[in-house]
């Protein structure tokens, strides 16, 4: 419980010291139980943050189209939900299940800003991929 309340204090420190400027908290959701994002997000909530962020993209996996789910359904609709990670980036980009992928970054407030939610068309991802080799 002690933890609990320091990482809130915390927490509040980082928002105040925001100035109102827009927070967003990273969650490794791919390393949580289901209980575990639930604490969080209402952390997060009761810290005055205003974005959840499912994955930094350095871990084991990205965002799941169940953990926005559940990150949507704690933190509530006028609260910010931001899907992201490797996996989903990657899987987008190559082509793979694109149109079921879409789907979390619209649960969200917004969509997140990777190729995951724009991809290129496939002319462009040739150069793309051509550019970076």
């Amino acid at each position: 419980m002690a933890t609990i309340i320091m990482f809130l204090r915390e927490l509040r420190d980082v928002v105040e010291a925001a100035d109102e400027r827009t927070v967003k908290v990273i969650l490794e959701t791919c390393l949580l139980t289901r209980q575990e994002k639930v604490n969080a997000c209402q952390l997060v909530v009761d810290a005055g943050a205003q974005f959840v962020k499912t994955s930094t993209g350095f871990s084991t996996a990205g965002a799941t189209i169940d953990d926005v789910k559940l990150l949507r359904e704690v933190v509530g609709k006028k609260f910010g939900v931001k899907a992201a990670g490797r996996h989903t980036r990657h899987t987008n980009r190559v082509g793979h299940d694109r149109s079921r992928r879409r789907s979390p970054g619209d649960l969200g407030k917004r969509r997140d800003c990777s190729a995951a939610y724009r991809p290129e068309p496939v002319h462009r991802q040739r150069e793309l991929e051509d550019a970076s080799a």
